[in-house]
């Protein structure tokens, strides 16, 4: 995964978690994902569900572009 965030634990997870959620995460010290239950990761994943697509997006575009420019009909003779 590329990096999104300097700071992915409180941009991209505990800013939007529940305030629930986050006094639970206070709570048990919890700094990892999997640290997290299935209600709580299922939540971080929905919040972020637009940027991980858009990232993943760019970046298997661009990734598809370089293999495309390598083949021998795009080269330069």
């Amino acid at each position: 995964m590329p990096k999104l965030t300097n700071d992915w634990w409180k941009d991209l997870v505990y800013n939007n978690l529940f305030p629930l959620q986050r006094d639970q995460v206070d709570l048990k010290h919890i700094t990892e994902l999997k640290g997290l239950d299935l209600a709580t990761l299922l939540r971080v994943f929905e919040r972020n569900w637009f940027i991980i697509m858009s990232s993943w997006f760019v970046n298997n575009n661009v990734s598809s572009m370089k293999i495309l420019m390598q083949k021998p009909y795009f080269q330069h003779k």
